[in-house]
């Protein structure tokens, strides 16, 4: 994490890849900046370039930002950086939007049938976030060929 000298300069204590929910900005870009330079990048949970969720209906029905940082979180590039996330090098394969995209699908279905509102469809979003962040953190998810050996 990060903390701030007696000189008001941010100092990088041990750095722990994920979300910054909660950080300030300057030391929010601080952490994004020290995190790409030791080889990690960021990830978007849900993809902001596949065409099957960049402009997915459940994002308006939700008012979800596929730009905020509860999309996104950082990912190594080998996996000497980090002992079990999932490894972000090259280019991802289609299965993975497929999935969150089928997820995605099945709550708008679910929503209309039920008469939800804006913020049942965005809690809902985030629970798909949640949990594919989990499988992201675990080194389960295989983003393409470059995947731990427990990745699926």
């Amino acid at each position: 994490m990060c903390t701030i000298e007696g000189t008001g300069k941010l100092k990088l204590d041990k750095p722990v890849a994920g979300d910054n929910v909660g950080v300030n900005l300057r030391t929010q870009n601080s952490r994004e900046a020290y995190l790409k330079k030791q080889g990690f990048q960021d990830h978007h949970i849900i993809s902001d370039k596949n065409k099957l969720t960049k402009n997915h209906e459940l994002l308006d029905e939700s008012g979800y930002n596929l730009q905020s940082r509860n999309n996104k979180m950082f990912l190594p590039t080998d996996e000497s950086l980090h002992p079990t996330r999932s490894i972000h090098k090259g280019k991802h394969t289609n299965s993975v939007s497929e999935n969150l995209a089928r997820q995605m699908d099945e709550v708008v279905e679910h929503g209309r049938a039920n008469g939800w509102k804006q913020e049942q469809y965005n809690d809902a979003i985030r629970d798909i976030v949640s949990n594919e962040r989990q499988l992201l953190r675990e080194g389960s998810r295989a983003l393409n060929k470059n995947k731990r050996p427990w990745a699926e």
